[in-house]
């Protein structure tokens, strides 16, 4: 179980309401440096992720590891904000690209992409397998 905080405060977010029922994860995402909205005062809780917010928000949640080797997607560059998390992934099989690009050679993550429920709960299921032992990677 996640350790999301609880409290009645008012969120520094105009967008998102104390008696919402993510509230409880936006301020426990933003309190551990997973994310922290789309400007000072608005979190855009409606809006799509991208493929490589997902899995930037899962590396952070793991504490942000030193990662190392070799780039497997030729569609990720090295000057991507998502290119540590996507390494991370990738080595500790989180990720294996995308799935559904079956007719191409090289393998890409398309991380620019709006990624579906199924792939979030999917990525986030192997993470926490991974894990499960600590909260995504990091010391209970």
């Amino acid at each position: 179980m996640l350790p999301f905080v609880s409290t009645a405060a008012q969120s520094k977010f105009a967008d998102t309401k104390s008696d919402a029922f993510y509230y409880s994860a936006v301020e426990w995402a933003v309190n551990e440096k997973i994310t922290n909205g789309v400007s000072a005062t608005r979190f855009a809780p409606g809006d799509q992720c991208t493929r490589g917010q997902v899995v930037t928000f899962l590396w952070r949640a793991a504490g942000s590891p030193k990662v190392s080797g070799k780039n497997p997607f030729r569609d990720v560059s090295s000057k991507g904000f998502y290119y540590k998390a996507m390494l991370w992934a990738v080595t500790g099989t989180t990720t294996v690209g995308d799935r559904e690009k079956k007719s191409t050679t090289q393998v890409t993550l398309n991380p620019e992409s709006h990624t579906k429920v199924r792939d979030v709960t999917d990525v986030t299921q192997q993470t926490y397998r991974k894990n499960k032992q600590t909260h995504l990677g990091r010391p209970k």
